[in-house]
């Protein structure tokens, strides 16, 4: 079996890409409250900020499962990982309240498309006896996403200001989806 075929490397861009995910939405956690008050949010915005993320991630993940079953796995999860790379470049470039709402409602829907179909990539390739086990895999990709994103994200603030922590994870996001679309799902 050829690395493009592979099972693992399916699951390992899967892994990577929830990964990304996560640690995407944590970055967000020390850099979006400076960064909405430094437009003027007060608290309550700031806490919409973060909340429409979410929201747009329950609107996108419901039906991109119904449609990577009939379109496939492997050009939406190429464009989950493209629209999160635009969503990173958006809060590196973002210089006002709406751009930080654009860049928020894109990343959840990014990250509905990439959790609904890399998930069900994952069933597709493993059987009933395998599936827990290597969706556990994928989760604890997740979990040391949780650990390590806020304080990677904050390192980077501190380091480079806002477009450091957002550029890197747009051209890691990018190399995902240059990933997807080499293999053979």
């Amino acid at each position: 079996m050829s690395f493009r075929s592979s099972r693992s490397t399916a699951v390992a861009l899967v892994t990577l890409a929830t990964f990304i995910d996560i640690v995407a939405y944590s970055v967000c956690v020390p850099v979006l409250p400076d960064l909405g008050r430094r437009f003027g949010a007060s608290s309550a915005v700031i806490g919409l900020l973060f909340a429409s993320f979410g929201a747009t991630l329950l609107v996108v993940a419901i039906p991109m499962g119904a449609m990577s079953d009939r379109v496939g796995r492997k050009w939406p999860l190429v464009g989950g990982m493209l629209a999160l790379a635009g969503a990173t470049t958006i809060f590196a470039g973002a210089n006002s309240l709406p751009w930080l709402f654009a860049a928020r409602l894109v990343q959840g829907a990014a990250d509905g498309v990439t959790w609904a179909v890399g998930f069900a990539l994952v069933a597709d390739l493993y059987g009933p006896e395998d599936r827990g086990r290597v969706m556990g895999y994928v989760m604890s990709g997740t979990s040391v996403a949780v650990v390590f994103g806020p304080s990677l994200g904050g390192w980077l603030y501190e380091a480079g200001g806002i477009w450091l922590p957002f550029a890197a994870l747009a051209i890691v996001s990018l190399l995902c989806a240059g990933g997807f679309l080499v293999i053979r799902p």
